[in-house]
């Protein structure tokens, strides 16, 4: 009697233990397979907007081909162009100089400097490498002398100035960096003094301390030495500063001053 009832016992778990089994494989089904829908309408939904969007430009293709006059359709191609990051649309372009912008915008949009090399006028090609921080690949010395000054304004690096060719552009970005850094140490290796001087009073206008007007050389009256301690008495209200000005009327002006 006990061992039929043990059998049927051991029955009974086999089988709940079977169905169990069957409803876990069927939930892992179902679990998968909502997974699998969701990529699939993900993937449906992207190659829907990925063909909107084409049909988009298609159709503002076949509006631009409308337009009569050349420099109007020209125009209607760069739009399109530059409004859908499409370098394709650019070829559609009759001028070269309009078609050269819109590899300039395409590249800039894309930030491919490889889009750049496709320009044909020169300046908008030097343009389009300077925007996109490739000074070593212009070859005007002047644009590229340029170019660095901004790239090294952008990553604040001093070493970029040092690629610059012409002396005064080179100590022009030393003075900017100086002044970003408000680094006097950048102020005392520009060879011109009259930037070395406007790096040593703009570093003493932000920080309002006048010892550092003390190393300007523009011994001038009413000079950038004067007007150096004149801005910092302005902001400080310290009078005693207003001693150190060279210039008789510019002193008096300074300690005339209210607050």
């Amino acid at each position: 009697m006990n061992k039929k009832i043990s059998t049927s016992i051991a029955i009974g778990i086999i089988l709940i233990l079977f169905l169990l089994s069957i409803g876990f494989i069927y939930w892992q089904y179902l679990s998968l397979y909502r997974e699998l829908s969701k990529q699939t309408d993900v993937a449906f939904n992207e190659n829907k907007i990925l063909d909107e969007t084409d049909n988009l430009i298609k159709q503002k293709l076949i509006d631009c081909e409308k337009v009569q006059s050349k420099d109007l359709k020209d125009n209607c191609y760069l739009v399109v162009a530059a409004n859908n990051r499409n370098l394709s649309v650019c070829e559609n372009i009759y001028t070269q100089y309009t078609k050269d912008y819109c590899y300039l915008s395409t590249a800039v949009t894309r930030q491919d400097l490889f889009i750049c090399d496709k320009i044909q006028y020169q300046d908008i090609k030097y343009s389009c490498y300077k925007i996109i921080k490739q000074c070593d690949k212009i070859q005007t010395q002047i644009q590229e002398d340029s170019c660095y000054i901004g790239l090294a304004k952008i990553k604040q690096d001093l070493s970029i100035c040092d690629k610059i060719q012409n002396q005064y552009t080179k100590d022009d970005c030393y003075k900017i960096i100086g002044l970003d850094k408000r680094n006097l140490s950048i102020c005392n290796d520009i060879q011109d003094i009259v930037l070395k001087d406007v790096c040593y009073a703009g570093i003493a206008d932000a920080t309002q301390d006048s010892s550092i007007c003390d190393n300007i050389r523009d011994q001038y009256q009413e000079g950038i030495k004067d007007y150096c301690y004149l801005n910092i008495v302005k902001v400080k209200q310290d009078l005693s500063v207003c001693e150190k000005i060279q210039s008789i009327n510019l002193k008096n002006q300074c300690l005339n001053l209210t607050f």
